[in-house]
Order: structure tokens, then sequence, then C-alpha cells
């Protein structure tokens, strides 16, 4: 990409980051509430570029509507993805931004 850096990307929808597939970088089906998705897409990182130097966390959702009209499954899942998918993420890459001169974990 721009100035020789190496993106990666990952997203349940893939779709959505065609824009971004167009523009060089490397598109990866994840799950932040699937280690082994984060543990697969860090092993790529780290076994292609060596080092991860920035990870831009975006994953979440919002529930709409009333508490007692929520269901606690609908909560647990956002739950899961929200807080315990940023954790997964951030214990997932920390040890590899470790190495690098300018380690940023930004969470959206």
């Amino acid at each position: 990409m721009k100035d020789n850096h190496h993106v990666y990307c990952g997203a349940r929808r893939l779709h959505k980051l065609d824009n971004l597939a167009v523009l060089g970088a490397k598109i990866h089906g994840v799950d932040v509430c699937s280690e082994q998705d984060l543990t697969d897409i860090v092993d790529v990182m780290t076994k292609e570029v060596g080092h991860i130097d920035i990870v831009y966390a975006n994953a979440g959702f919002a529930i709409a509507g009333p508490v007692e009209e929520t269901s606690i499954e609908k909560v647990h899942q956002q739950f899961d993805t929200n807080v315990y998918g940023a954790a997964r993420l951030a214990r997932a890459v920390l040890p590899h931004m470790r190495i690098s001169l300018v380690p940023t974990l930004a969470q959206r």
C-alpha cells in the first residue's frame, strides 16, 4: 500500500473490505469472538512481516431498544464481541507489538 506499508484487514463480512483490497490490503476472515481466527491472522502477519506496529480494532455493535425487551443472549453476544473480543485481540497482538518501535493499539 502507500509508502510500502503492509496492511492486513480482518472482518466477518469480507465484502465490506473490498475497497481496501483494491488498494492492496490483505483481507482475511476474522471474528473477534474466535480465538483461533485471531491466532491465525496474527500468525500470518508475523510470518510475512515479522512484527505488528499498529492495530485498529473496530469490531462491535449496539443494541437498540428497551432493556426489558432485549434478550440476555443478545447482551451476552454484545459483551462477547465488544468487551471480550477487544481483550482477545489485545492478548493476541500485544506480545508481537512489543518489538515494534511505534506500537499503537486503538479501539473504536
